[in-house]
């Protein structure tokens, strides 16, 4: 499960992320993310990227968007260390994300960070 600094939860917070921000597009995962505002009060280095998990009613029955954001928020919690922060980001489960494994996934949710700039190397 992620920390809860790190989970997106109000819609309008995740709707702006959905008006404004870019996009990457994986034919299991798409992410969409942008900067996050902060208060003038709060440190930009520390604030934590946060993260929301979407599957819609095209990606199946309600087992089968369960599982998919299982395995999105999986993929996302093993790589934490690994994002940049200051970040919102949501991963939108596509069609054949269900059927995926979780290797699949991972290296999708990895493939799209590096892509968009927010992956960082651990040291």
């Amino acid at each position: 499960m992620l920390p809860r600094q790190q989970r997106l939860r109000r819609s309008e917070e995740i709707g702006t992320v959905f008006r404004t921000g870019k996009r990457a597009r994986h034919h299991l995962v798409m992410l969409v993310y942008r900067p996050q505002h902060l208060h003038p009060d709060e440190n930009e280095n520390q604030a934590a990227s946060r993260f929301c998990f979407v599957a819609s009613k095209r990606v199946g029955n309600a087992v089968h968007r369960n599982r998919a954001k299982r395995l999105l928020r999986e993929a996302a919690r093993i790589n934490l260390e690994n994002i940049k922060p200051g970040w919102d980001c949501v991963l939108m489960a596509n069609r054949s994300a269900p059927s995926a494994t979780l290797e699949d996934i991972e290296a999708a949710v990895r493939g799209l960070l590096r892509n968009a700039g927010l992956w960082v190397v651990a040291t």
